[in-house]
């Protein structure tokens, strides 16, 4: 699902560019992000055996704050990260390369 989804993105969008990039990341944030937290969120309280009063209860509790985690950690990431000049090799495994 995961590899469809930016196989999806990868033909909206193109391949490479800054703009690309970001409107790639954008989109991925705001739809699959959020589709991605409550796969997570229920399919814990499935593995925990709770029934759908579990899941509600996450839902209501700890969907927002969880999400909201899950951005804050993403900024750090993109902000606060080294940068690296990342080439994509065209490949057919689809290898990537950085410079320092």
């Amino acid at each position: 699902m995961i590899y469809k989804w930016y196989e999806f993105l990868e033909n909206r969008f193109g391949k490479r560019g800054f703009k690309t990039v970001a409107k790639k990341l954008l989109c991925d944030q705001i739809f699959f992000g959020p589709t991605v937290t409550v796969m997570v969120l229920c399919g814990l309280q499935i593995v925990e055996g709770t029934g759908m009063q579990g899941i509600k209860k996450t839902m209501k509790d700890d969907f927002v704050e969880v999400l909201v985690n899950t951005y804050k950690v993403n900024k750090f990431i993109v902000l606060k990260a080294k940068p690296m000049k990342v080439q994509y090799k065209d490949q057919p495994y689809g290898g990537f390369s950085h410079e320092e």
